[in-house]
Formats: C-alpha cells, sequence, structure tokens
C-alpha cells in the first residue's frame, strides 16, 4: 500500500511538472495549481526576503506571514501552499543571487515540484554595495526571468524598493524604470510569465509620518520585525490575491 502511495504521488509530481512547462506561455491564471492541488511560490531576493533585522541580528521574513495566510484562503479550496525563502544576504543579482536563482529552479525541477511562482526583490545590494549600473542590473534580471519562464515558473517581480540612503538613488530609480518597462514589455508581447507588484508608494519614507517610518524601517534599508511580518507581507499578499486570482 505504502509503495502505491509513493507511486501515486511520484505521477501526481510528474503530471503537475508538465503541466506546467506546457502552460509557461499561457495567460496567467491559477488551473495547473487547481490541478495539482498545490501552489509553490519561491521567494527570492537579498537581507530583505532573508528577513534580516539589523538592530537585533534575526530573521523575521515576510515568508512567514505570507504563508499562514495564503493557507487559510486556500483552504476551502483544499490547496496546499509550500513557500520557500530563497533569501541570500548582502548578495546581488551579479554575483551569488545569479548562481541561487538557478541553483533553486534546477533543484525543483529535479525533484519534480517546479515553482508555480517566484516573487523576486533584488537590486540594491548590485547599487550599494557593487555600484553596478541599471542597465548592466536590468540585463542580468531578464536573463534570470527567462530562465524561470522556461521553467513554466511565473516571475512576480517588485521593483527595488527605496531606502532612506542618499547614495546610489538615482540608479535605484533608474533600475526601477527599467524593471517597470521591462514587464510592461513582456506583458505587451503576450507573455504573461511578468508580473509587477509595484511597492514604491507604500515605501516613500520621505512621505510617511515618523512615527510610522520608525516603526517599519530598522536602519535605512532592512525592515523591523513588524515592517516584514506586517507591513512588507501584507502588500504582498495583496498582490498576489490579485495577480493569482484567488
Amino acid at each position: 500500500m505504502a509503495g502505491r502511495q509513493r507511486a501515486l504521488a511520484a505521477l501526481l509530481a510528474l503530471a503537475c511538472a508538465a503541466a506546467l512547462a506546457s502552460a509557461a506561455q499561457q495567460p496567467l491564471g491559477m488551473r495547473d495549481v487547481e490541478r495539482c492541488k498545490q501552489l509553490r511560490i519561491l521567494a527570492f531576493g537579498d537581507s530583505l526576503t532573508e528577513g534580516w533585522i539589523d538592530s537585533t541580528e534575526q530573521k523575521h521574513p515576510y515568508t512567514w506571514n505570507l504563508e499562514w495566510r495564503l493557507r487559510e484562503r486556500l483552504k476551502p479550496k483544499g490547496i496546499s501552499v509550500q513557500i520557500t525563502n530563497g533569501g541570500v544576504g548582502s548578495a546581488g543579482v551579479l554575483d551569488r543571487l545569479n548562481d541561487a536563482w538557478y541553483g533553486r529552479l534546477r533543484e525543483a525541477r529535479d525533484a519534480g515540484r517546479p515553482y508555480q511562482y517566484a516573487v523576486f526583490l533584488a537590486g540594491i545590494n548590485d547599487i550599494l554595495l557593487q555600484r553596478r549600473n541599471a542597465g548592466d542590473i536590468i540585463a542580468r534580471m531578464k536573463e534570470m526571468w527567462a530562465a524561470a519562464a522556461r521553467e513554466g515558473t511565473t516571475v512576480v517581480v517588485i521593483p527595488t524598493l527605496p531606502t532612506t540612503i542618499a547614495q546610489g538613488e538615482a540608479t535605484r530609480r533608474d533600475l526601477v524604470g527599467r524593471i517597470r518597462g521591462a514587464v510592461s514589455e513582456a506583458q505587451r508581447g503576450g507573455d504573461s510569465s511578468l508580473q509587477l507588484l509595484d511597492l514604491e508608494g507604500a515605501f516613500d519614507w520621505s512621505k510617511m509620518p515618523a512615527d510610522q517610518r520608525s516603526r517599519i524601517l530598522d536602519d535605512g534599508l532592512h525592515l523591523t520585525d513588524y515592517g516584514y511580518q506586517q507591513y512588507l507581507s501584507g502588500l504582498i499578499y495583496d498582490g498576489l490575491v490579485k495577480i493569482l486570482g484567488i
């Protein structure tokens, strides 16, 4: 009996993988998720995805609360939710994040459980630590997104978030514009494998009341526990509900 159950599980995984591969260029939807009864998301990025709180040297990633909320929402449909946190602190797409991205995609494919969606938030370390230009960064991002599309994964891109650090802000704004343009261009061409979740306005620190800013922002770049667990998590949850149509 146990052997039969394992065989059925393996067949289900293969069927889901095949469905995802064939659906890479199809309109965005939840058909494959509903067929497999599983929603698998890769949350990918740097220390903001990792949930690093500099003042306490702890990690409280937004994925904890996001996964719980999605599970509660999809439980009535019998759909399970698994979010893999792929945050890599201090990394950029032009260095360690590149290898980490391909490694995550490969591991999921080899396991017969490719990600249906990936939440992608990166770029600030390429700007602040490596001082790379927006052209180089967006070129690498496009390569990474294309690789995910080939795996049947829809990438939900969050443009690089604002900081209170003046250095590199012009480059960040340039990059944000290029990210928006890349997603818009892909969608105009009928490619639904890229979706934009633009949170720029929600993190406009200069317009935010001081008490709210101190509750959300830890050190000018990283967030507080509340910032990750409630604020960022809630924004991403609301965005995914709309994008996934759930």
